[in-house]
């Protein structure tokens, strides 16, 4: 590579590329016949072997997706990838253990939406969600694996009319057929339950859009941090963001201003200043400033 990169005149990352590209019948294909971008074809080239994502990506080049766009599609897709081994082993484990395991494709509940409070409890506060030790006792008692963030395993429960909704007003606005107070048909329970499939589908992909918008977002403040020369008017970003907004100093959270600036962490707790001046990484107060303001923006991101 490096020879090729000498003899061509070629940046040796562009040469790394163009073999990456060139070694994915795919991605080649979809160049030589204009169907996608170079750099479209460098997604398709880190997704090959990977059938489905494949897929995903060429229809969303196809639809005419920006790179934006298709950036937060390829990130969801390498966290559903790395996720994917890890979701696999939590389902064994439960299995092991014994423990009854439901996909996307079986119908339960989560415990928090469901009560054993009678219809005619009134006060929210008294109408508790199912106690997750006790619940074990209950025939549709199983667990299924979180889809997105961390894979971990949540009981749920498979019979949900053998308990009370615990929102009853929200039962009644997603009610499908029959009568307000009637006993539900087979047929009105399993639209009932058609509708609860529907609602956790698309639970789980806003989810795992939000999780990938995440890194997306991340990844790019740390670039913009590193820029040689401050954005426009980032001077005047600052000033109204510690002034007017004076808390920003002081706000905590997961995300840190060394995270986003690449400086690493030192003392109890990472709580020794960040280095400033000359020979620094981020020479001057501003970068620093600037990763301040944005990482409890980050943090108080909805």
């Amino acid at each position: 590579m490096t020879a090729i990169a000498r003899e061509t005149g070629t940046k040796r990352d562009a040469v790394k590329q163009t073999l990456t590209v060139a070694k994915s019948d795919t991605a080649s294909a979809a160049v030589s016949s204009g169907q996608a971008t170079f750099t479209q074809a460098l997604l398709l080239a880190e997704f090959d072997g990977d059938a489905d994502a494949v897929t995903e990506l060429t229809e969303c080049i196809a639809e005419g997706y920006g790179d934006d766009e298709l950036t937060h599609t390829a990130a969801r897709l390498r966290q559903d990838a790395e996720r994917r081994e890890a979701r696999t082993q939590v389902r064994a484990d439960l299995i092991e253990a014994g423990r009854r395991v439901v996909g996307e494709d079986d119908d339960y509940e989560s415990l928090d939406r469901l009560t054993d409070a009678a219809d005619d409890v009134t006060d929210y506060q008294e109408r508790n969600a199912l106690d997750p030790e006790q619940h074990v006792e209950c025939a549709g008692a199983a667990w299924h694996v979180r889809e997105w963030g961390t894979p971990e395993p949540v009981q749920v429960c498979t019979t949900p009319d053998a308990h009370h909704a615990r929102y009853p007003s929200f039962r009644q606005a997603i009610q499908v057929g029959g009568t307000a107070g009637a006993e539900p048909s087979e047929e009105d329970r399993a639209a009932e339950a058609e509708e609860r499939k529907a609602a956790r589908r698309v639970l789980v992909a806003n989810n795992k859009a939000w999780d990938a918008a995440d890194q997306v977002r991340r990844e790019w403040i740390v670039g913009l941090l590193q820029r040689k020369n401050a954005p426009k008017d980032a001077a005047r970003f600052l000033a109204v963001a510690l002034t007017r907004h004076a808390t920003t100093r002081y706000a905590s959270g997961m995300v840190t201003a060394r995270g986003l600036l690449g400086i690493e962490t030192t003392g109890v707790g990472g709580r020794h200043a960040l280095p400033v001046g000359r020979g620094t990484p981020h020479e001057g107060a501003a970068p620093v400033s600037r990763g301040r303001v944005l990482r409890v923006r980050e943090h108080r991101e909805p």
